[in-house]
């Protein structure tokens, strides 16, 4: 089984966020079932020099682009085990940063139409092509057309996977028209919006062979009005072809030395309780909390945004203190939530610690040394910060919303978090006391803990789901698993 996996980004070459780790987790998780799977994704002026010296050039080719016919190279390289290609083009991905570009949308269906044509200059042909989320939206249709005119029924078949409906990749249907020409119907039809727009995402929804997302629950989610983001209806039309898979959480990226100390999962209550204990001890001294390893201390590492629940934390951080708890948060985002978490802190000096930063070292630090996580998402397709927190042996306590619901038990005799379902301040509220209460009951907390170190947060389950999936697709060509 040959399958190429499409991005905009993958760590360690690119990453801003959860795409560029599935994007890396998922090929060599396959490659472990036995199929040769590989990377294609642009050649970012931001790769470092290191990374990129691992690179040569396999093919130079034209890409017909509006009136342009624009020049690329085809680069080949391996990272991990794994086998990248670069598609390489310095005007369009020479920058010093992966996004946030003039055009971002026409960048990308560039992305599309260069990858589409790779595909004949390839030292592999794949069975199935998967593309990732609006940036790859136009590549299903791109791949379809380009079999249909050469009257080619042995291509690749093609599965789309949307990570977060929200980002549609909208663009001017003329414009889009000029830049592929081509006047398809199907394309535009299937991908129209008000105001003779056109999102890449929809496209991708539409023509895929298979589409996934990144949780059952999402994936029921997206069906309706209230999570479609207008597409809805075409979702429930293409539910027999849409499968929710939860993502694996990535393995640490940090140098041996510099991690903090890990669990295993068959620790015993000992083992658990000193190596939580120091972790907490050494996270209190780096972020100025005080030094008390009674108080509970809870953790946040996410984007400073109204999708992650701030909301419904804000109102509730006064309270939370007054029992005792500590709190650090990790992140970066809206201005308006950076003001108010930094009032709260300035309010409560050694019980409270904000960083508005992105360091993974740092996050690795906290999910390490916090004894909760607190996660209460409007909406989250799938959350990897849960399945982090978990592997340390955090308690999340979580909104049960798409992956979130889907990932942590809240319930029975494996229960590893605490949940609630409105969103409101008063459910998260209810949770929260329930999670210290938890914490104050010994025997209840070494359960707790223990089930959550034994919680199932990697991407083996996740690539045999994936690689299921493919063989539906090409059954003539499966590999071992």
């Amino acid at each position: 089984m040959r399958v190429l996996i499409v991005a905009s980004e993958s760590a360690p070459l690119a990453k801003t966020g959860g795409l560029g780790d599935v994007a890396a987790g998922l090929p060599a998780a396959l490659r472990r079932h036995g199929a040769d799977a590989r990377v294609l994704m642009p050649g970012y002026g931001a790769i470092a020099s290191p990374m990129r010296a691992r690179f040569a050039p396999i093919a130079s080719y034209a890409v017909r682009f509006g009136w342009q016919a624009v020049p690329c190279r085809l680069l080949r390289g391996e990272v991990g085990g794994v086998v990248y290609y670069l598609i390489d083009n310095a005007e369009r991905f020479g920058g010093d940063w992966l996004y946030g570009y003039d055009g971002e949308t026409e960048r990308f269906v560039f992305f599309c139409a260069a990858a589409a044509a790779a595909l004949g200059h390839l030292d592999m042909l794949p069975d199935v092509v998967h593309a990732h989320d609006w940036q790859t939206g136009l590549l299903p249709y791109l791949i379809r057309a380009r079999a249909e005119r050469a009257s080619d029924v042995t291509g690749p078949r093609t599965v789309f996977t949307v990570h977060n409906m929200q980002y549609q990749g909208v663009v001017d249907r003329a414009r889009l028209c000029h830049l592929l020409g081509t006047r398809d119907l199907r394309l535009l039809d299937a991908a129209a919006l008000p105001g003779d727009r056109a999102s890449c995402l929809a496209a991708g929804l539409a023509h895929a062979d298979k589409l996934t997302t990144v949780s059952p629950t999402y994936a029921r989610e997206i069906r309706t009005r209230s999570y479609g983001e207008g597409w809805d209806g075409l979702l429930r039309a293409r539910a027999s072809a849409l499968t929710g898979i939860v993502n694996g959480a990535p393995a640490s990226g940090l140098p041996t030395g510099a991690r903090p100390p890990r669990l295993l999962r068959t620790a015993g209550a000992g083992a658990i309780r000193t190596v939580k204990a120091r972790a907490k001890r050494d996270l209190q001294r780096e972020l100025g909390l005080r030094p008390d390893p009674a108080a509970p201390l809870l953790g946040i590492v996410s984007r400073l945004s109204e999708q992650k629940g701030f909301d419904l934390l804000l109102p509730l951080l006064d309270r939370l203190i007054a029992r005792g708890a500590q709190l650090v948060v990790l992140g970066v985002g809206e201005a308006r939530y950076a003001a108010a978490l930094g009032r709260a802190a300035r309010r409560h000096p050694g019980r409270m610690a904000l960083r508005l930063a992105f360091d993974e070292a740092q996050a690795e630090r906290i999910y390490a040394g916090c004894e909760l996580y607190v996660m209460p998402s409007r909406f989250e397709p799938c959350g990897i910060s849960q399945l982090l927190a978990l592997r340390h042996g955090a308690v999340p306590i979580v909104r049960a919303t798409g992956g979130l619901r889907d990932t942590v038990r809240s319930r029975g005799r494996t229960r590893n978090a605490f949940s609630f379902a409105p969103y409101t301040s008063a459910a998260l509220w209810r949770a929260l006391r329930r999670a210290l209460a938890g914490y104050g009951d010994r025997r209840q907390w070494r359960l707790l803990q223990a089930a959550a170190l034994r919680a199932e947060t990697g991407w083996q389950r996740p690539a045999a789901a994936y690689y299921q999936l493919y063989h539906e697709l090409a059954p003539q060509r499966k590999g071992k698993i």
